[in-house]
């Protein structure tokens, strides 16, 4: 599954044009795609300003940018892609902070970065997913070398709930 990450810098967001540059950015990846290659992908909406810093968009600033992707999504692909598109939110995802950003409506699942280096913390993290069946997408999970910061792979976890029952997040890829 293509997973297409989007975001700005602090600069654009106080600038007031984060929403236009990052359907911008969307706009550019997904051009040369078919609907039914947009409807199979995940969109990840991770701010810059937010990545490892502990700050995070507010569920509401969240909404407002993974609203506008789908919306975009929608409005050039058709209304089946924009339902089927999996929009995830990335930018300092914690236990803390997962259960309100999952319950906007158009965030499906997280990025998670960090947090998914500490077990704790990543169970913490499905557990507070796991009873939200409508916003149930995938998690990921970023693996990066601490002394050089670079990637060393991903983790994704597809957690999914069947008519409401519980589900159970397994590892679907390691690279």
């Amino acid at each position: 599954t293509p997973i297409i990450c989007c975001g700005e810098v602090l600069e654009i967001r106080k600038q007031g044009t984060h929403v236009e540059h990052v359907l911008g950015q969307v706009e550019d990846c997904l051009a040369p795609l078919t609907a039914e290659q947009v409807a199979a992908s995940v969109i990840a909406y991770e701010p810059v300003w937010a990545i490892g810093t502990g700050e995070v968009a507010t569920p509401e600033d969240a909404q407002e940018v993974c609203g506008a992707i789908r919306g975009y999504v929608t409005d050039t692909f058709g209304a089946a892609a924009g339902e089927a598109v999996r929009i995830q939110y990335g930018g300092s995802v914690k236990p803390g902070n997962t259960a309100d950003l999952m319950s906007q409506p158009d965030i499906d699942g997280a990025l998670v970065g960090g947090a998914s280096l500490d077990a704790d913390d990543f169970g913490a993290i499905v557990v507070s997913v796991r009873h939200r069946a409508k916003n149930i997408g995938t998690l990921t999970a970023s693996v990066t070398d601490d002394a050089t910061g670079a990637g060393s792979g991903t983790v994704t976890w597809l957690y999914a709930l069947a008519n409401g029952t519980d589900g159970v997040a397994s590892p679907l890829q390691s690279l």
